[in-house]
Parts: C-alpha cells; sequence; structure tokens
C-alpha cells in the first residue's frame, strides 16, 4: 500500500492526504504531504458511512483549522459494492486541482469555474472566493436539479456583468461545469459592423441625394 499510496502523490498532485479506512474508523494506512494538514477521520463522518453503503462521495469544500486553503473529501468503497471491505478517502486541494485543469478550460476574456452538487464554488473566480454559495445564477440552479441550461439571452454571471454561458453538468460527479463569456465581447463586433454600414448607408444617400440635385 506504501508504494501505492506513492506513486497516487507522484501522478495526482491536488491530493494532500490519502488512506484505507475501516468501517469504524481505524486507519489501515495512510499517507500526508508535508506541510499538510491531517484530516480528522470518524466513523460518523458521511465520507465514511456513505461509501460503505458501496457508494462514492463527494464532499463540499471546506477549510482546515489553522489553514487558508480549500479542501474537498473523495470517498470511494473499497471491495464488493453490496459489502465494501473498507473506504478509501482522499483530502483534495482545490487550488492545485484547478491549476492543473485550468490551461484546458481557460481562455482569454471567458470565466470558467465548476461548482459541486451543493452549488459551491470550487476554484476562484476574480474576487469570488472559493467555497461561495453560486445557487442565485441561474445554469447552476437549473442544472443541479436536474434541469437543463440551453438559453441564448445573457444574464448577471459570477462578476457581476452581463454574460453568456455554456454550461454541462459532469455526472459522474454531480458538479457543474460553467463558461461565461461577457456580452459585449461578442456584441461589440456586430455593433461595429453595423455603424460601418451605417456610415456607408449615410454617405450613399449623400452622393446619390446629391447627384439627383443636380
Amino acid at each position: 500500500l506504501e508504494d501505492l499510496f506513492e506513486a497516487v502523490f507522484r501522478r495526482e498532485k491536488a491530493i494532500e492526504y490519502l488512506a484505507l479506512v475501516k468501517s469504524d474508523g481505524t486507519v489501515i494506512a495512510e499517507k500526508l504531504r508535508p506541510d499538510s494538514i491531517k484530516p480528522k477521520i470518524d466513523s460518523a463522518d458521511s465520507e465514511i458511512i456513505i461509501p460503505m453503503q458501496g457508494r462514492k462521495y463527494i464532499g463540499s469544500p471546506y477549510i482546515h483549522d489553522g489553514s487558508t486553503n480549500f479542501n474537498f473529501n473523495l470517498s470511494v468503497p473499497v471491495g464488493p459494492l453490496s459489502h465494501p471491505l473498507a473506504v478509501l478517502t482522499a483530502s483534495i486541494d482545490t487550488d492545485i486541482l484547478w491549476h492543473t485543469v485550468s490551461p484546458v478550460l481557460s481562455r482569454q476574456t471567458i470565466s470558467t469555474y465548476i461548482v459541486d452538487d451543493h452549488g459551491h464554488l470550487l476554484n476562484k473566480v476574480s474576487n469570488v472566493p472559493i467555497g461561495s454559495d453560486l445557487m442565485y445564477l441561474e445554469p447552476v440552479r437549473r442544472l443541479l436539479t436536474n434541469g437543463e441550461w440551453n438559453k441564448r439571452e445573457s444574464y448577471e454571471g459570477i462578476n457581476g456583468s452581463r454574460v453568456f454561458s455554456i454550461a454541462t453538468r459532469i455526472e459522474a460527479l454531480g458538479w457543474v461545469l460553467i463558461s461565461e463569456i461577457p456580452e459585449e465581447t461578442l456584441t461589440a463586433p456586430i455593433f461595429a459592423k453595423l455603424q460601418k454600414m451605417a456610415t456607408v448607408m449615410f454617405v450613399t444617400v449623400l452622393i446619390f441625394g446629391g447627384t439627383g440635385l443636380f
């Protein structure tokens, strides 16, 4: 198990703590990154109870006592789903996780963020802190209540400005991934073209109008 945990730590930089735990909370094996805070494990917590029922568990972002970083817990059952033998639980740093995936998702002028199944922000966006409740945003609310989001009109986005968005639900995790595009970046080129057309039409009217006068 030590070699397996070491391999996981080398591959997944966002994992700060990894443990194999019995149903009564007894730790079979564990590994903690240097300078990280070891989370408390309690057999009465959802991260143990839910996996022991054969289901995965993904917690909401939280801050360890004495830390400023947000983490969330991910736990999966080990053994037959009908009768799990133990739980593999991990504490994951949201900032490091986001820095790993953001180069693939982020684009200039586009705000991309992930929301957990409780509507809490998992990555920092501008001045919006991790853990903020985003259920007030329509695409988040719709997708987390088993609805759909395919609206083409703009709305007030996470930064307070009018945006269009593409949103999808990550079924395996229950999370929502949203990319917001400022309304002005889409409408400005259209208005620029309309302005040029209006100028050309105005000049044309002047020319032909002037010609008609002679």
